[in-house]
Parts: structure tokens; sequence; C-alpha cells
């Protein structure tokens, strides 16, 4: 998922993140950032040609629009704009897309003075299968050749999830500033992007929301930015006149949508979050996760949690710096390099620091208790006849609750 603001500039982007900068992209070529609309005095070249990669179709779509309202009025697009599907199951479905696609490229102007061709989310371009195909390798060289040679007055766009790098029409995009790609999103920074792209939406549609309210939004839409967007629609409607949108407002109209992921569970556990924790197993479990796999990835993470929080007790490593977020990298004790070597993912400072900060609000005792249940429990997943719904719920109950002392 990618974020960006849709206007021609060197740096494309929005504040997400509450300040961070996330998407970047071409280079502009004068003050305004406006390209220059080629005329058929230039030559052809690949600046009549764009790819976008990002795999939030979503956005991308919206960038690619934003082209297309450049090039062609709103009046001049039912005739001068032609879309191509992406998607393809089959050699012989991606062969004939990518053959209406060049004819498409290759016929004269019949009814418009200026064309543009959109090949829409170009799943295709992802698919290792079909790209060593020798048929579908050809026709792309043969696309690329045709993109290099377009006439003064017909544009091509492409909008993908993925695209090769070696591909030769994407060398040309980035040679030529014309190759738009999001920067990758990593998976503990969804929510704060989806919060972002929310608090934009919220304000282009003239509503106003704090913080709690666009976090409220986030946690019941999820971070899919089509499923935001058409929320935020349906507040717009439901508002009416009224501008100022609440957290009962989004429990009246907003349909739930979050998907969660494994690591979502994980947190909330090693947060001893306990109505979150639940909240998001019974929605995993509602995506057809596998109990013993949630069991499996809650092992891993006290497993190394453990880790962590012995290595504290034995100095090895320091405790989280309240005043700092993340701590820098640095030269490790070699017990406890051997230690991390369990899970590659341990040596990357930035994870190491983020379990690290959990770890250190359990002890060492609770820890090896929490393994110890989770291991009970997946055993009575596999022997016994008790619903996975069920033994899950308790475990997540009694990982939430603070061991007592004496």
């Amino acid at each position: 998922m990618g974020f960006f603001l849709y206007a021609e500039s060197e740096k494309i982007s929005f504040r997400a993140d509450y300040g961070k900068d996330i998407y970047m992209t071409a280079k502009r070529t004068n003050k305004t950032g406006d390209r220059p609309s080629p005329s058929r005095s230039q030559p052809s070249t690949y600046q009549q040609t764009w790819l976008i990669v990002d795999n939030d179709d979503f956005l991308a779509e919206q960038r690619a629009r934003a082209k297309i309202n450049q090039w062609l009025t709103p009046e001049a697009q039912p005739f001068g704009l032609e879309t191509f599907p992406g998607t393809a199951a089959t050699i012989a479905e991606a062969g004939t897309v990518l053959r209406a696609l060049l004819a498409g490229l290759r016929a004269p102007d019949l009814f418009a003075a200026r064309r543009v061709l959109w090949w829409r989310n170009a799943a295709m371009l992802d698919n290792g299968t079909l790209l060593r195909n020798r048929e579908i390798k050809a026709l792309l060289a043969e696309l690329a050749q045709a993109a290099a040679a377009l006439p003064p007055e017909l544009f091509l766009i492409i909008t993908a999830p993925a695209a090769d790098d070696k591909w030769t029409l994407a060398r040309n995009c980035k040679q030529n500033d014309t190759l738009i790609q999001a920067k990758p999103v990593k998976p503990w920074n969804r929510d704060n992007l989806a919060a972002g792209f929310a608090e934009q939406a919220l304000r282009q549609a003239g509503l106003k929301a704090n913080r709690d309210v666009i976090n409220a939004l986030v946690a019941r839409v999820g971070t899919d930015t089509r499923n935001m967007q058409q929320e935020i629609t349906k507040l717009d409607i439901y508002l009416g006149e009224r501008r100022t949108v609440t957290v009962a407002d989004i429990e009246a109209i907003v349909s739930p949508g979050r998907d969660f992921f494994v690591w979502d569970l994980e947190d909330a556990v090693a947060d001893r979050a306990l109505v979150k924790a639940l909240t998001i197993l019974r929605r995993l479990l509602f995506q057809k996760e596998d109990p013993i796999r949630l069991v499996n990835s809650l092992d891993i993470r006290f497993r190394n949690m453990l880790i962590l929080r012995a290595a504290v007790d034995q100095g090895w490593l320091k405790p989280p710096d309240p005043g700092r977020r993340f701590s820098a990298g640095g030269t490790l004790h070699p017990q406890l390099q051997e230690a991390l070597s369990v899970d590659r993912r341990l040596l990357n400072p930035y994870l190491r620091d983020m379990l690290l900060q959990r770890a250190v609000h359990f002890s060492v005792p609770e820890l090896v208790a929490a393994r110890q249940l989770t291991l009970q429990v997946r055993e009575q997943l596999v022997s016994s006849s008790l619903p996975g719904a069920l033994l899950m719920e308790r475990l997540l109950i009694r990982l939430c609750r603070k061991r007592r002392t004496a």
C-alpha cells in the first residue's frame, strides 16, 4: 500500500503518518511541475508512456486518472480513452490482452484527435509463470518497442501492482522520469498510513474529525484505501449539513471491513490488550486462519521476547530508552548474537527494539509460562474435541492476564 497526493511535482506525496513523506516520484521539469503537453512538432519520447507501480490498485487508479485528465478533457474521454484489462488466468488470455493493446497502439485516430490507452491493473506483470512464457516475453518486448515510437497525440499509461525492473519499458520509463513507484509499506506502519489517508480524505470531503475518531475509523474499516474512501462517502451523505464526525457516527453507519494479520494478534497479546486480542482473533478465524498456525505464531513471539528479556537481565542489551523510540544498532554480545540466530528478524535493530519494548513488561518466568501455555493449547488443538475458537479464547485470556506475585 502506498500513499500520495495527486499533484505534479518533484515530490508527490501526502503528509501521512502525521508528518512523514512516504511517496516520491518523477522529477519535475519546470517551476510548476507540469510537463509540457506533446505537440505534433515534438519528437515522440517516453514522456507519452507512464508506468505506475503500486500494490494498492485504488491509489494507482487515482494517480492514473489524474494523468489522464491532463491529457483528455472529461468530454473527450468517451471517445479518446480506451482501457485494457490487466488480469489474465492463462497464457492464452494474457496473449489476447497484449495483442489487443498492441493493436490499439497501431490503430489510426478515427474519432479523436488525441487518444489515451490505459492498461489497467496489469497484475500479469507480477505473474512469474506468465512472464517466463516465450510468447508473452516476446509480446512485452514488442510493447516496449511500440511505446518508444508513439505518434505525438497518443499516450500509454500502465498501472500495475509490480513490474520487473529488467523489462525494457520499465527501464525506459525510469530513465525518462515517467515511472512512479510506491515505497513498500512496513506492516507495523499500515495503521498510521491509513490514518493519514483517512485524515486527508475526510478533509477533502469537508468533514472534521479528531484523532480518536480517525483511529476508530481505521480500526473499523481497515487499511484498504478503496473501502476507506467508500465509507467516508457514506459518512458524508449520512451527516448531511453536519460536518463533524463522531465515534457514534462511525459505529452507526460505517461497515466493518478490516482484515487483520497474524502479527496484529501477536502485538495485541504482547501488549496484554485482551479486548483487542479477542476481537482480532475472531476476525482472523472468520478469515479462515488456522488456529494451530495462530498458536504457533504466538509461541514464536514469546520465544523471541524471552530471548530479549533474558538478554536485558544478563546485561547484554540495554532496556529501551523512554526518550527514544528506537535505539541505534551496534555490536551485539557473541552469546546474544548466537541466540538471535534462531530468528534472523531479530538481527534487525528496528524489529528487535519493537519486541524489546514489549518484552521488558514481562518477567522471564511470565514468558516461560506463556510458552508453556501455548504448547499445551497446541497439543489440545490436535488431540481435543473442543472447538479451536474456544481453546484460543481461553489461551488469550490467560496470556493477557498479569501474573500474580506472592
